[in-house]
């Protein structure tokens, strides 16, 4: 029997919140959880922990009380095998919630000004820091729309003091390099199903005085659409972003100098978003030409619309 048989139906919400309503409850829950190893978890090699085990390790001394507690857990948050209990899924989404819960803290700061200027008119990018989400916008241009900007990423807290602003967009960077590559790949970064992904053409572009325009609000005429109908989770963004995590945009920034690995992720970012170039090359399919230009040396990418999903590749 598996730990997904051993759950059972998901109880409802409050019945859930009943559950966990309870001291000797929780302090069982908590035990099983402070003993808890992922590892084991996946591979359904946990040791189960006896009856006599858990009453000692939770201090409660009237042992039919808790039997009567135990046995409310089992079969929905705890199951109750031959070697012992052990959390059930349901018990182990749940703990790590509670857990999340218990250790969640976020870092807010004063914005501030980034040490590098923006890529596309030399001003200021300012950083701000609110309930690990990072934003940054450019306090003169568009940037990448009309709003100035450039990030805005969810980031969990780093150490338990303020990070320092390089650290902190490298981090940014990261975590939306990964979102990027996850949809590239037609895969969602949140559930891992399936992503419906689509290019779509500003046919009237063209930039305003700002960069942006007028017409879609967005300083590049293509921009890549991805949805996930599983989750609901959607993002949009240019097709550049495609192009800035593909092994041969970012093999070409090492050639000269200016890589992830040598001047970090949001350094490279932004060395490939100021030397990009687009040109539509097509509205049906969608195809877009992106030149990067650095250094006397140029590089091209061709991203395409096609039937099974979004192809790119170096011309």
């Amino acid at each position: 029997m598996t730990d997904d048989d051993e759950a059972g139906d998901v109880p409802a919400v409050d019945e859930l919140l009943a559950l966990l309503g309870n001291e000797t409850r929780m302090a069982i829950m908590r035990t099983l959880w402070a003993e808890f190893e992922f590892a084991d978890y996946v591979t359904e090699r946990r040791d189960g922990h006896t009856f006599s085990e858990l009453l000692e390790a939770t201090g409660v001394t009237d042992s039919g009380n808790f039997n009567y507690h135990l046995g409310e857990l089992a079969g929905v948050l705890v199951a109750d095998r031959e070697d012992g209990y052990v959390l059930t899924p349901l018990g182990y989404n749940l703990m790590q919630s509670i857990d999340r819960y218990d250790s969640f803290a976020y870092t807010t700061f004063d914005e501030r000004v980034a040490a590098d200027p923006c890529p596309y008119c030399g001003g200021d990018l300012v950083v701000a820091y609110r309930r690990e989400i990072v934003s940054v916008r450019c306090r003169d241009c568009g940037g990448l729309a009309s709003d100035g900007d450039f990030t805005f990423v969810e980031v969990p807290a780093i150490g338990t003091g303020e990070p320092a602003t390089e650290e902190l967009l490298d981090a940014a960077t990261l975590a939306m390099f990964a979102k990027v590559r996850s949809s590239r790949h037609g895969v969602c970064w949140d559930c891992r199903a399936p992503m419906d992904r689509s290019l779509d053409c500003c046919e009237d572009h063209a930039s305003e005085s700002n960069g942006v325009c007028e017409v879609c609000d967005r300083r590049y005429a293509v921009v890549v659409d991805a949805d996930c109908p599983t989750c609901g989770e959607s993002g949009r963004g240019p097709a550049l972003e495609y192009a800035v995590v593909s092994p041969s945009v970012a093999a070409f920034f090492e050639s000269v100098s200016a890589g992830p690995e040598q001047v970090g992720p949001w350094r490279y970012r932004l060395a490939a978003l100021g030397a990009a170039t687009e040109r539509v090359e097509s509205t049906d399919p969608v195809t877009v030409d992106l030149s990067l230009e650095r250094d006397g040396r140029t590089h091209r990418v061709t991203v395409e619309n096609r039937q099974d999903g979004i192809r790119i590749e170096s011309v």
